[in-house]
């Protein structure tokens, strides 16, 4: 895994931790232990943070999304289910800026 990559993992929802359902991350940290990552979605932006991906279906996402970097998340290795693919280099650059500011 590497900064910018697209995996469906296995997240826990922010009011129930021990429930967890199957969506899109942002990989932003790949350490050893933990990996850190965005949440994404497809619903509509929310915030300022939240980020509408303008090339998704180069990341391997069928549907428009947002990556919420409001909301980063910790995770570990065995929460990955399977890669999706990788920001083009357009939102790369446009996430870029937003997080900068």
């Amino acid at each position: 895994m590497n900064r910018w990559d697209v995996w469906l993992a296995d997240v826990p929802f922010e009011d129930i931790p021990s429930e967890r359902k199957p969506r899109p991350v942002l990989i932003m940290d790949n350490a050893i232990i933990v990996l850190g990552a965005f949440k994404m979605t497809t619903h509509s932006p929310r915030d300022a943070l939240d980020y509408k991906l303008i090339d998704y279906k180069a990341a391997g996402l069928p549907m428009e999304t947002v990556v919420r970097l409001s909301k980063f998340l910790v995770l570990d290795a065995v929460d990955f289910i399977r890669p999706f693919g990788r920001l083009s280099l357009i939102d790369i650059m446009a996430i870029q800026k937003l997080l900068s500011n």
